[in-house]
């Protein structure tokens, strides 16, 4: 279920930022939930450095724990999270 919940969030989060392009004419970029698998990748492309936690924190969602995950107010550390 774990592999299941990422493609279907990074699903989620590639069709809304479509969506965002095409049908609103903003600009938009998809990062999916995890957005690298080794270090080579990482290195090779700085973009995939994007830290949802802190997206989230920043934009007063709520704080990051001491394991680093973000904490709501609503459902405290029991969040999946993906941006476009």
């Amino acid at each position: 279920m774990y592999d299941t919940s990422n493609r279907v969030l990074d699903d989620m989060a590639y069709r809304l930022t479509n969506y965002i392009v095409s049908e609103l004419g903003y600009r938009a970029l998809f990062f999916p939930r995890d957005c690298y698998y080794n270090i080579e990748v990482l290195q090779g492309n700085p973009n995939a450095a994007f830290s949802h936690v802190l997206t989230g924190y920043y934009a007063g969602i709520g704080t990051i724990g001491d394991s680093h995950n973000l904490i709501s107010k609503e459902f405290g550390p029991r969040v999946r999270w993906c941006r476009s």
